[in-house]
């Protein structure tokens, strides 16, 4: 492994991933998703790493996602695609129904909003990273969920959209562990309903919580901003807009905003 610091201490190392492959959870780190990438060559499929801590958690457009020590589920999960004929953008949806599914567990309901937020009440409650090393072809996908963080701090950050968590929700704090379990449990049969079922399974799940539906949105790609109708997402996990012309819009990412009727 590439670090060596006092920060990357491990406290637990046991067979809770996926699959029964091993958990790594560290007192702290910068970001799951970066250490897993730095050490990509020591990890292999199944593998999650988690952290109590996380000092500088990614979002997209690497943004900081950030939150207390010990209040939220910080972790990267290690996935090999190589094997399988579904597209591997479908493994960010894949993750974010498991992440409703995880929620659902606690009587949380939640709503999936492309390409990688899961909320709730319209609210963020969880995001998700979806990172691939070029060299192992291993995807990385990290999730941030917002578990015993309170309104206050929330507060005071700086994020694009209002954010909330299940503390805020159910008005009762969460044990880590027990959550964790039970998101990796999710994670683990939505990846395999994947696997089995294909892309018509994500795409059903995901229109039961799509929490885009029949609205008119803007999306941000970087290079343009495009209004028009939602018109799904797409079996590849593009999202589609129809503009006021009729003429259709692909996305594979972007900031989308809802515009008022």
């Amino acid at each position: 492994m590439h670090e060596n610091k006092e920060e990357y201490i491990h406290i637990k190392y046991e067979k809770r991933g996926l699959w029964n492959e091993d958990l790594l959870v560290f007192e702290s780190l910068p970001s799951t998703n970066a250490w897993a990438l730095d050490n990509i060559d020591a990890l292999k499929h199944g593998n999650v790493v988690r952290a109590i801590n996380q000092t500088a958690g990614r979002g997209r457009f690497n943004r900081i996602w950030s939150a207390p020590e010990g209040c939220n589920l910080n972790l990267s999960a290690i996935i090999n695609h190589t094997h399988s004929e579904t597209p591997i953008t479908m493994l960010l949806p894949a993750t974010a129904i498991a992440v409703r599914n995880a929620l659902k567990e606690f009587n949380i309901e939640a709503t999936l909003k492309w390409p990688n937020d899961v909320m709730v009440n319209n609210k963020k409650i969880a995001g998700i990273l979806a990172e691939v090393d070029p060299e192992s072809n291993l995807l990385v996908i990290g999730i941030g969920l917002n578990v015993n963080i309170d309104s206050d701090y929330l507060g005071n950050l700086s994020f694009p959209q209002a954010a909330t968590s299940m503390m805020i929700e159910l008005n009762n704090t969460f044990e880590l562990d027990a959550v964790c379990s039970k998101l990796l449990c999710t994670l683990e049969k939505t990846v395999n309903a994947l696997y089995h079922y294909g892309v018509p399974y994500i795409s059903q799940e995901w229109k039961k919580s799509d929490h885009l539906s029949g609205q008119t949105l803007s999306i941000n790609s970087g290079k343009s901003i495009i209004t028009g109708l939602y018109s799904g997402m797409q079996e590849n996990g593009q999202l589609k807009i129809t503009d006021s012309t009729g003429k259709e819009h692909l996305f594979w990412s972007g900031d989308v905003s809802l515009q008022k009727p």
